[in-house]
């Protein structure tokens, strides 16, 4: 029998979201939930910790609320000054961004591209820089221990799916692997799903342990959740699940 230690934080943020829950009960249902279809395994959760996210309060608003607002050149410098605001501290990447940024605004002047084309540009490349500034800030919050998971709940929208929509995302595995790198797993919230948190939870507890997305509309791994999903892992991410946990 293997035993993981799970360790939790969350910000502020998430606790005056509408979507707060009790993180203890939802968590102990899930991990529950995990052992009953995986006997190899057991956890044990540690207290629930106060967590300063990076960033601004709402991350939704940023970069397509400045893309729509600026025009002309000005809006280069509003976006590399929103970028640092939203917690992305790195002189080199900022550096890329700009110059990347101002030769995309040449292209848009002479016509050969749209404004779209900067905002995708920009949400694409912001994605990964906030998903790293959230993970690095949980990893300072939480210090990563041999067999151990941290989990951390925010409330503020830090990943785009689409950027148009300006949606958020129900949670992600910055680390896909639990016998390879400390997983790290980061939940929010989400605008327009009632997806159970606990099957949230389960989720991405499944790719910790090597799960991929399935099709299949009765598992818990369903890339599009929704209130109506199980917390039943289909046959294939099931024998993933148990490989990985062979492994340990």
């Amino acid at each position: 029998m293997k035993t993981i230690t799970v360790r939790v934080c969350q910000d502020q943020k998430f606790l005056d979201s509408f979507w707060n829950f009790d993180i203890k009960t939802e968590l102990i249902e899930a991990l529950r939930s995990f052992m009953r279809q995986f006997p190899g395994i057991d956890f044990k959760m540690s207290e629930i910790k106060a967590w300063k996210s990076p960033g601004v309060d709402d991350l939704s608003l940023y970069p397509l609320s400045i893309i729509k607002q600026i025009e002309g050149p000005d809006i280069v410098n509003e976006l590399v000054r929103g970028h640092l605001r939203s917690g992305i501290s790195n002189s080199e990447r900022l550096k890329y961004l700009t110059e990347e940024m101002e030769n995309i605004m040449a292209e848009i002047k002479a016509g050969e591209n749209a404004l779209e084309y900067l905002l995708g540009f920009f949400a694409g490349r912001f994605e990964g820089d906030i998903k790293y500034a959230f993970s690095e800030s949980l990893k300072r919050n939480l210090p990563p221990q041999e067999d151990c998971i941290s989990i951390g709940f925010t409330g503020k929208i830090f990943r785009f799916t689409h950027a148009e929509a300006q949606k958020g995302s129900l949670g992600w595995s910055y680390i896909n692997s639990i016998n390879t790198e400390r997983p790290l797993v980061i939940i929010g919230t989400w605008m327009n799903n009632n997806a159970s948190p606990k099957n949230v939870i389960l989720h991405e507890l499944g790719h910790v342990f090597g799960a991929n997305h399935s099709n299949e509309k009765n598992s818990v791994m369903l890339e599009e959740t929704s209130e109506n999903m199980s917390d039943i892992f289909d046959k294939k991410n099931v024998a993933l699940i148990r490989k990985r946990i062979m492994e340990l």
